[in-house]
């Protein structure tokens, strides 16, 4: 494990809280709708709202702090100047060479999550302060082991992660990534959430690991709220995430192109959960601000393709109850 010198993103207050960034893209409609994409204004997780609560730092009892991301995924780009210096921790859990993202998949999901924000380019991530944790579980192909995955929630939870992102599906169950899940649930002092994409098959059928309870499992939407049309859905997807034409870093040419998948949808909810923790500062508390202050009142074509809908910042970090949530 590697450590490198965090420096935490300048916002308005000591508190952490922050305000519009001078990189949020129009098109980031993940993270504030506009509808310049031709998408419906206000269709969002409202996160700029939140961002005036929190920034996603904390105090530890001695400094302020960004909450810990750990993205379970292809590793981290040394050279890219929206991304490389909010990764704090990188460690290698494949057997490839190295620990750095040759494929560009963890680059991208990094970005969404928490890209370096207010440095006036590029763009913003969803948490602002979070720090990110890499743990390579994929190959420099984009493919990876499930073992690979489960040692990666276990060291991201023994090294003290507070929310852990892994936007990949197995071909089938397998119950020692679920064992990871609870144990992290139980670390930490406050325990970690893990967060896990849905997939893109399409199928309401179950899909591992995020069939599995005690996690997080996250679908794709548009930016009409609409599902996607390859993501999966059904009454073991949790909630909905913008993951059609996202905005993210790209490993090749070190800037920016636009992703599809559940992938990208996770790590919106990632960072979202990062704000959370600072408020709550537990893993329950997160859980329990994702699912009950999401946002399902406004958007009924989403009622059976999801448990909760559309998740929502501004109501989880404010403590909106789902009723009066849009």
């Amino acid at each position: 494990v590697e450590l490198v010198p965090y420096s935490e993103v300048a916002c308005d207050s000591s508190e952490g809280a922050c305000t519009m960034p001078n990189d949020l893209r129009s098109d980031q409609y993940y993270i504030d709708n506009t509808g310049a994409t031709g998408g419906t204004p206000g269709d969002d997780p409202d996160v700029p709202n939140a961002w005036t609560v929190t920034g996603g730092s904390y105090y530890n009892g001695q400094k302020w702090q960004g909450v810990e991301i750990a993205i379970l995924d292809t590793g981290w780009p040394q050279n890219h100047p929206d991304v490389t210096s909010k990764v704090t921790r990188h460690q290698n859990e494949t057997t490839t060479a190295d620990d750095r993202d040759h494929y560009g998949h963890g680059t991208a999901v990094i970005s969404i999550a928490a890209a370096a924000t207010n440095n006036g380019q590029g763009m913003a991530g969803t948490c602002w302060q979070c720090q990110i944790w890499s743990f390579k579980v994929f190959d420099d192909t984009g493919h990876g082991q499930p073992t690979w995955a489960t040692q990666g929630v276990y060291d991201a939870a023994n090294q003290g992660a507070k929310v852990i992102n892994f936007s990949g599906t197995f071909s089938a169950a397998y119950s020692p990534f679920y064992d990871a899940v609870n144990y992290a649930a139980t670390q930490t002092g406050t325990g970690a959430i893990t967060i896990v994409a849905a997939g893109n098959s399409s199928t309401s059928n179950p899909v591992y690991p995020a069939a599995y309870d005690n996690l997080i499992s996250v679908a794709a939407v548009d930016h009409n709220a609409n599902l996607a049309s390859f993501s999966n859905y059904g009454y073991w997807v949790d909630l909905a995430a913008g993951g059609v034409q996202d905005v993210a870093a790209n490993l090749s040419t070190g800037g920016y192109s636009t992703f599809d998948g559940t992938s990208f949808a996770a790590p919106v909810v990632s960072g979202i959960a990062g704000l959370d923790w600072t408020i709550d500062q537990s893993r329950n508390g997160v859980f329990n601000d994702l699912e009950q202050y999401s946002n399902t009142n406004s958007y009924p074509q989403l009622s059976g393709k999801t448990n909760y809908g559309y998740v929502n910042a501004k109501c989880g970090v404010s403590h909106i109850a789902r009723a009066n949530c849009n």
